[in-house]
């Protein structure tokens, strides 16, 4: 798991705090002996302590903090066909995949995304588009269907129509429309 910037800098300013105190406990033990008269190495000894204490629990309760957060993938692991309602009609797991033909099983062509079952299977082509999976994100691309697709991206209300061979960097939440059929990538 990757950490952000600012966990980063949280975890070497602990490191460099709990090492400070450490320091100074190791300090103080030594000199006590030294000027058992000056209370000084005492006064050292417990801020020492009270420095490795409160940098223990600075790095276990984020830690803790971690274990207890649910995660939040980034990542696109799944299609999901969607009715008119928004609801889930069917999923497909695409998590591991390289790349994806969306379409209709047809004779000598297997889509891998099968939408012959569909409404809108007149509309649909046994090649119709391409995902694929290239450096960390999904693309995808019309593959020379007749009625074309369009992505709706998440954040925008807007539909963008695609151009054959231009593939388009997907993100999770976006919608895929060909015709009427509403793939959302999850």
């Amino acid at each position: 798991m990757e950490r952000t910037r600012s966990e980063k800098h949280i975890i070497r300013i602990t490191n460099l705090i709990f090492l400070l105190g450490t320091s100074l406990f190791i300090y103080g033990i030594f000199r006590l002996p030294l000027e058992k008269a000056d209370k000084t190495g005492w006064k050292i000894c417990i801020s020492a302590a009270l420095f490795v204490y409160l940098c223990l629990y600075i790095r276990f309760s984020k830690r803790q903090e971690k274990i207890d957060k649910p995660k939040r993938y980034k990542h696109i692991s799944s299609l999901a066909l969607m009715g008119d309602d928004r609801q889930i009609l069917k999923e497909w797991n695409i998590y591991g995949k390289t790349g994806l033909l969306i379409g209709k099983s047809k004779g000598e062509y297997q889509a891998d995304i099968d939408l012959s079952f569909t409404e809108d299977a007149p509309f649909i082509s046994a090649q119709h588009a391409l995902l694929n999976y290239c450096n960390g994100h999904w693309y995808v691309e019309d593959a020379g269907s007749k009625n074309g697709l369009e992505v709706q991206k998440a954040n925008q209300a807007i539909a963008f129509r695609l151009t054959e061979k231009k593939p388009l960097r997907l993100e999770r939440g976006d919608i895929i429309r060909i015709n009427e059929t509403a793939l959302l990538l999850r």
